[in-house]
């Protein structure tokens, strides 16, 4: 039997076991809710090139994955489920399909969520009293926002709270009051020490702190003007109109609404800004002959149909105005003619004459001459307001009577004719006419 005391005989001891927590957190929602989980290696080992072993070994083992994609430069998995079960199911895994040891954990920064509330009620308590009321709001940390007024630190009722959860709830309830939620945009990281960005002055590597207005190693105060170690330019390097800082703050707003790490949302924002190269350029811009052949008869067929269509444009034009010009002139000239009407309109008088019929031949003979002659009531002018009288009291069984008006220019009169029969011995058929100097619809209303 080996001694004990021999570190020779006595056998090693075995390594520690490493546990790693693969459960889930009390605070994780419901079965409908989103979990995000991180598979990684384990130490030592590196995931299989072929994407389709780690799908297989998944859907195996697992389920339906909602989303997955590669993060940490293609070393490690971001994997989405639907649900408590499955997350718990797919930490169980502990190797893939070839044998590959791997580790499945939920997400360390993609499962909760920070947005921005501010409560005037409350902004009397205490971060860790709201933190103890809020916990079944699933918020797991509360910092209320200062702000520096005269050398004092006062506090404001903005609040900056981490929720459990993918996605930013719409609102948080305060007790019976439910305040709205707006998204929370952290500031770009910026060491003090080096004013350099991506780390901050406790993790600083440098050896000496740099001056934050002329960006130079001095002691004591500054009396150099200022100057900015990033752009080149006279301000402090912390300035918010400085260029790297408005490209850093970009890429802090675009980690929270695409939900990427810092390092992804950096490489999308340096390939948005990335200027295209002249072989770039020239190879999107390439067309062959035939191509460009097409192209030019195209713009010549359309320069030729606007030239037309230009041509037709004028020749409406100039009968717009021809007949504008002549519909100027109509109105004109009845306007002149009828103020020479009502210039030279004479009085409104009627005068009534009647005369014997002109021809026999309308009337049947008289058997004896006394009949032949008119008689005087026949023959005399009538007064206007005696037309009327004269006209009822002739004996007349039936009046046949057919007017006609002619209307005549002003030089001229207007000439009616009436035929009547009249009893008696004989019948006498009267010719009357009428002149006046009123338009035909004066006329004919006082006929």
């Amino acid at each position: 039997m080996a001694n004990s005391e021999d570190p020779g005989g006595s056998p090693k001891p075995p390594p520690p076991v490493v546990k790693f927590n693969r459960n889930l957190p009390d605070w994780f929602g419901p079965q409908n809710d989103f979990i995000i989980l991180q598979l990684s290696p384990v130490e030592g080992n590196n995931l299989p090139k072929n994407p389709f072993t780690v799908s297989k070994s998944l859907q195996l083992d697992g389920g339906d994955i909602e989303f997955a994609k590669t993060e940490a430069r293609g070393t490690k998995y971001v994997i989405k489920v639907r649900g408590r079960r499955l997350a718990e199911k797919l930490m169980k895994l502990e190797k893939l399909i070839d044998g590959t040891p791997i580790l499945i954990t939920p997400h360390p920064q993609l499962n909760f969520v920070r947005c921005v509330v501010s409560c005037q009620d409350a902004i009397e308590l205490e971060e860790d009293e709201l933190l103890e009321e809020l916990k079944k709001e699933n918020v797991t940390n509360v910092r209320r926002i200062s702000r520096k007024i005269n050398n004092q630190l006062v506090k404001t009722a903005t609040l900056v709270l981490t929720v459990a959860g993918t996605e930013k709830p719409d609102y948080i309830k305060f007790g019976l009051l439910r305040i709205p939620t707006r998204p929370y945009y952290p500031s770009p990281m910026l060491c003090y020490k080096c004013l350099m960005y991506g780390h901050t002055k406790a993790r600083c590597s440098a050896e000496k702190e740099v001056c934050k207005n002329c960006s130079k190693e001095h002691d004591g105060e500054c009396g150099n003007p200022s100057y900015c170690r990033h752009c080149k330019s006279g301000h402090s390097a912390a300035n918010r109109k400085c260029p790297r800082y408005e490209r850093e703050e970009n890429i802090c707003r675009m980690t929270v609404e695409l939900k990427i790490s810092f390092p992804e949302a950096q490489r999308i924002y340096e390939s948005r800004q990335k200027q295209p190269t002249y072989a770039e350029i020239s190879s999107t811009q390439q067309l062959s002959q035939k191509e460009i052949i097409e192209k030019d008869l195209l713009i010549q067929k359309l320069q030729n149909e606007i030239s037309e269509l230009k041509a037709t444009c004028r020749t409406l034009q100039n009968n717009f105005q021809k007949a504008k010009s002549w519909i100027q002139r109509s109105q004109s000239q009845e306007r002149n003619q009828s103020q020479d009407r009502n210039h030279n309109k004479p009085s409104n008088t009627i005068k009534i004459a009647v005369h014997p019929p002109k021809s026999t031949e309308m009337n049947p003979p008289t058997p004896s001459n006394e009949h032949s002659k008119p008689t005087d009531r026949q023959s005399r002018s009538l007064a206007p307001s005696q037309m009327q009288v004269d006209r009822s009291i002739t004996p007349t069984k039936r009046m046949q009577s057919e007017s006609s008006i002619r209307t005549y220019p002003p030089e001229k009169y207007a000439k009616t004719h009436i035929d009547a029969e009249h009893d008696g011995p004989t019948d006498i058929g009267l010719e009357t006419e009428i002149y006046t100097t009123d338009s035909s619809q004066d006329m004919s209303s006082q006929h």
